[in-house]
């Protein structure tokens, strides 16, 4: 099997600075902030494809070289919807109690992809893909003392969960990884009637 284990998540509260206001921003610094500030996540993970390529016929004994394609790439973000929090407080929050590294805010996940080859010992169909573990949902922020929250929304990946493999069209279940990335790549890129189309089923 042509993939590597994953990251897990675990989703907590967190404490860390906000600023005031009243129109929602994602603006990347705050006018004033409070200290001790206490955060409320509600937020979710799921892997993504960030690379994702078209199935490729090789020979026996070829090399398939992968084009490492982006796929629907997405850039890190908070925005605040009520109030006013920087972009930068929030993803310190979130990756503190995340107790996980995540990608900064305006990284794209188009630079998740990778350059590599492989060799076929019988002829075969690839498909190369990569993805991540991604993290999305809202927060509350509220400062100490303070009634009045700041909400927003967040979207970024853990760093450490990418993930690369390479999926076979012309094999079956016995022969591809049985991760999520792996099925999201053979639906998305084996022809129907692939044997490899089979693990969907299981």
């Amino acid at each position: 099997m042509r993939i590597y284990p994953f990251a897990i998540l675990a989703t907590l509260m967190a404490m860390s600075g906000c600023s005031t206001g009243d129109k929602p921003s994602n603006d990347s610094t705050a006018n004033e902030t409070c200290k001790g500030g206490k955060f409320g996540w509600d937020v979710s993970t799921s892997w993504r494809l960030t690379v994702l390529d078209e199935a490729k016929i090789v020979e026996a004994g070829s090399e398939m070289v992968a084009d490492s394609t982006p796929f629907e790439p997405r850039k890190a973000e908070a925005k605040s919807t009520q109030g006013k929090l920087s972009s930068t407080v929030v993803f310190e929050g979130l990756e503190k109690h995340l107790g996980k590294k995540i990608a900064e805010p305006g990284t794209s996940t188009a630079t998740e992809k990778r350059i590599m080859g492989a060799r076929f010992p019988e002829r075969g169909q690839g498909v190369y893909f990569r993805g991540v573990k991604q993290v999305s949902g809202t927060y509350t922020h509220t400062c100490l003392g303070e009634t009045k929250q700041t909400k927003g929304f967040v979207f970024t990946w853990e760093t450490e969960s990418s993930t690369t493999g390479l999926a076979d069209c012309v094999l079956g279940p016995e022969g591809n990884a049985k991760s999520e990335l792996s099925k999201m790549a053979i639906a998305s890129r084996c022809p129907k009637g692939t044997p490899a189309r089979a693990i969907l089923n299981e």
